[in-house]
């Protein structure tokens, strides 16, 4: 496994030409993962979408998905290339994002997350997100429940 310098890391928006490496690392994550579509779909709502992935230097590593309706931001979609889990690139997609929806006027966000991906739940749990409902059979593939969470003041995020 490569070791990346958080610091070098960069956020920008996702373009179409990530695409290749996305649906590489979307294929390796997901039982069920989003299709090239989706991504294009959710690169051309830009009234509501946001994509950004994280790179170092010119090597993708993770992305994130979400929307930003009214005051509230919905996170739909993260992953990190397998190779640099475990080294918070998950966890600065995520403060990025949350700190760029505070900026735009965001109070609050949400998300699903699988009820077995206890990494997913550790890093949501340390950023302050709580589990607020379950969504039983939420997921296909396999049968699964969802966990709904919730934070509730992006103004504690720093």
């Amino acid at each position: 496994m490569e070791k990346v310098v958080l610091e070098r890391i960069k956020i920008e928006p996702m373009t179409e030409g990530d695409l290749p490496e996305i649906m590489e690392i979307e294929i390796d994550s997901f039982p069920t993962p989003w299709s090239e579509n989706s991504f294009l779909y959710e690169l051309k709502y830009k009234d509501v979408a946001s994509l950004m992935v994280a790179r170092h230097d010119r090597q993708l590593l993770g992305y994130v998905c979400y929307w930003i309706i009214f005051r509230e931001i919905h996170i739909m979609n993260l992953a990190v290339h397998k190779a640099f889990r475990t080294q918070g690139i998950g966890e600065t997609l995520i403060r990025t994002v949350l700190k760029e929806a505070r900026d735009k006027g965001g109070e609050r966000a949400t998300l699903e997350v699988r009820a077995s991906n206890l990494p997913a739940i550790s890093l949501y749990q340390k950023l302050g997100f709580t589990r607020t409902a379950i969504r039983h059979n939420y997921y296909d593939v396999p049968r699964e429940d969802a966990l709904v969470m919730w934070l509730y003041d992006l103004s504690r995020i720093e």
